[in-house]
């Protein structure tokens, strides 16, 4: 048992959904007219990235004495629709340290709600968000920001990587099965003659983080040692199989993405 902390942005094409959680707080008139404005100007599975001001500004003044929770959901479905549009533009960089950043507030505030006892965690994150100082997208990483707070409340942080290693594949979001090869050269590729025959392989980075000057000659590229520096541990999964959907997703759930 546990619960759940939600730190990343609302998912693109949420809307609907958030839309239909935000008429359960509605009250007044003038909250019900600007959430069915929002619907009329919508579409089924419409990206957040298409949403702009004349969606947001009505249901911001319409609740701007509205609860709490609802206020938090237009401001996170505003934040979320300039992250996802700054991301197919040249400022992909912004968009990265605006999601980074408001994960780290979001990881913040339930630290904090959790008062002077707060739980152990166990967080499940790509990789480049849990790289130590700047992801490989030149980010501040939310990595780094749990580690120098855990530092600060003298707790201890593990941090294991598992890579979808050799002969493997793996599944997207979309539905697409794709080779794993691409992405396990990037991350492990140096391990391949240490891989077990069949398996998971565990791999100690420990001792590698003592030699970051021999690997660098030795051509080791700074992706691979950025992940060594940032992770205690590395699973290679060799020969793993793709996940199984529970339904494939329809093309038109991507529609704007």
């Amino acid at each position: 048992s546990g619960t759940r902390w939600g730190l990343d942005q609302d998912f693109t094409t949420s809307a609907p959904l958030l839309l239909e959680r935000l008429d359960g707080w509605a009250r007044s008139p003038a909250q019900k007219a600007a959430i069915e404005a929002a619907r009329a100007k919508s579409r089924p599975l419409m990206a957040l990235s298409n949403y702009g001001d004349e969606i947001y500004d009505p249901l911001t003044e319409a609740f701007a004495r509205g609860p709490k929770p609802a206020r938090d959901l237009i401001a996170d479905m505003r934040l979320s629709s300039e992250i996802y549009r700054f991301q197919d533009g040249v400022a992909a960089n912004r968009s990265n340290r605006m999601r980074e950043d408001y994960m780290k507030r979001n990881f913040l505030a339930h630290w904090r709600a959790a008062g002077k006892t707060p739980p152990r965690l166990v967080m499940k994150f790509g990789a480049y968000h849990l790289t130590a100082g700047l992801s490989p997208t030149a980010t501040p990483s939310l990595g780094s920001f749990v580690h120098s707070l855990a530092l600060m409340e003298g707790k201890k942080v593990f941090s294991v990587m598992v890579v979808c290693g050799p002969d493997g594949e793996q599944i997207d979001f979309r539905g697409a099965i794709s080779g794993c090869r691409s992405d396990y050269e990037a991350t492990a590729g140096m391990f391949y003659t240490r891989l077990a025959k069949d398996g998971p392989t565990l791999i100690d980075t420990a001792p590698l983080r003592e030699i970051q000057t021999t690997m660098r000659r030795q051509g080791v590229s700074d992706d691979m040692r950025s992940y060594i520096n940032s992770y205690d541990a590395i699973i290679v999964l060799k020969g793993a199989k793709a996940a199984t959907p529970f339904a494939r997703p329809l093309p038109a759930f991507f529609e704007g993405m």
